[in-house]
């Protein structure tokens, strides 16, 4: 049996908005969870399987961009090699990436997969968690570029990507543990919820295995909290507070483990510059009423500003060296997304058109071929020295970045430290 597609339809644009504003009704934290589980299990039980939106999704994965052009070509780094140490190392700064074990991920909609294989609107809420930059496994880096679909070619033993479509507390989501709408209000809910998971996973060994965690959060703050506020302002340090808790409980609580630190993206200038259809207009002020609503364009200057500060507490978290120093416990900031920008191309009046294959149906999600760009991205910034990482993105797989014989390693603040100190050294 199924119910009939416009119920269907409002039964997900109304969920997902309760999901954006991040939980707008209160409950006891129990009921909640039950009552969202089941709203979405019931959801996926009727979109999710449905045969047509599946067909339509494969259909979409068919014709990304990156699909045709690398399926024949030999895995950019020497497979040969295993960038992977004979015994498990005891120093965060020594991690090759075959010594990662397990793989974890924190956020909001952008890590639950919104939209990456959607074709049309009302399907962007699906989210396609097998195809995430961060945590996806679905396929292999030849046609789903991921960053664990990149780790397995080093470590096939990697545990806890995520597969398929469906909700956080599905299997297949693994240590994906992302909630659309979820702000950093829910770092520490979620933090928490991660080490349980990690912890009852069979496969792992808690204590001994390596752990590599991606947190990108930020963006409902901006999007849906800060223009529903008295205090606008008062945001940026509670976003510090929640990143420092979070960040402390992970410490404390999750042996050997490396953070990736994604901050985020200035959407307040990059949706403005790019040159988009009408119809992503809509959903623009649907996701992100505070930086693209026509009320609040008197305090579009504030706001941005805000936006701004909140990329940069991602950074000063890192330099401000809470987490220096650990023998098993690091924190990066991998900054790619800080100066991110869309190519655009000429359509046939002659005018300069955003490159939509990069975006979902709602153009505020990212496609599958967006996710590529973004795991690419991620990957050559962890291969990067801190100071020395590029703040953008380019074409999947023609600047790819490989751990070499001489440097092995993921950089970290400590070993990018004594990288410089010995350059320095040659020098004189």
């Amino acid at each position: 049996m199924r119910l009939p597609g416009a119920l269907l339809l409002a039964l997900l644009v109304c969920f997902s908005r309760v999901l954006e504003n991040g939980a707008t009704i209160t409950f006891p934290n129990s009921f909640t969870m039950r009552v969202e589980m089941g709203i979405k299990d019931f959801l996926y039980r009727f979109l999710g399987t449905n045969e047509r939106v599946q067909a339509r999704r494969l259909a979409a994965k068919k014709v990304m961009k990156m699909q045709p052009l690398y399926s024949n070509g030999p895995f950019p780094c020497n497979e040969t090699a295993k960038y992977r140490s004979a015994s498990k190392p005891i120093s965060v700064h020594q991690l090759m990436p075959g010594d990662i074990d397990v793989i974890a991920a924190m956020g909001d909609s952008l890590t639950a997969g919104f939209g990456a294989s959607a074709t049309i609107q009302w399907q962007v809420p699906i989210e396609n968690r097998g195809l995430v930059w961060s945590i996806g496994g679905d396929g292999t880096w030849r046609n789903v570029l991921t960053l664990p679909n990149i780790l397995r070619q080093f470590n096939p033993a990697l545990v806890g990507y995520s597969t398929g479509d469906g909700p956080a507390h599905a299997y297949a989501a693994g240590f994906n543990v992302a909630e659309g709408g979820a702000t950093s209000n829910e770092l520490g809910f979620m933090s928490k919820a991660l080490v349980k998971r990690i912890k009852s996973h069979p496969k792992v060994n808690f204590e001994k295995d390596w752990k590599l965690v991606t947190i990108l959060i930020g963006n409902n703050d901006i999007c849906l909290n800060m223009c529903y506020t008295d205090e606008p302002l008062a945001i940026i340090a509670q976003f510090k507070k929640n990143l420092i808790d979070s960040l402390d409980y992970l410490r404390d609580n999750l042996p050997r483990t490396l953070i990736n630190l994604v901050p985020l993206g200035r959407i307040d200038k990059l949706l403005h510059k790019m040159n988009l259809p009408l119809s992503c207009y809509a959903p623009h002020r649907i996701f992100c009423p505070c930086l693209f609503g026509p009320r609040f364009d008197r305090k579009k200057i504030l706001y941005s500003d805000i936006v701004y500060a909140l990329q940069n507490i991602t950074f000063q978290v890192v330099e401000e060296a809470r987490y220096n120093n650990l023998e098993t416990f690091a924190v990066v900031s991998q900054p790619f997304t800080a100066n991110l920008f869309f190519p655009s191309y000429m359509n046939t009046y002659g005018n300069p058109m955003t490159d939509t294959t990069l975006l979902s149906p709602d153009c505020f999600h990212l496609s599958q071929y967006g996710y590529a760009r973004a795991a690419n991205a991620l990957w050559n910034n962890m291969l990067e020295p801190v100071g020395e990482k590029s703040m953008d993105w380019a074409e999947p797989l023609v600047n790819f970045k490989c751990p070499t014989e001489s440097w092995p390693y993921f950089y970290t603040s400590f070993n990018s430290n004594s990288i410089r100190y010995n350059r320095s050294r040659v020098k004189n």
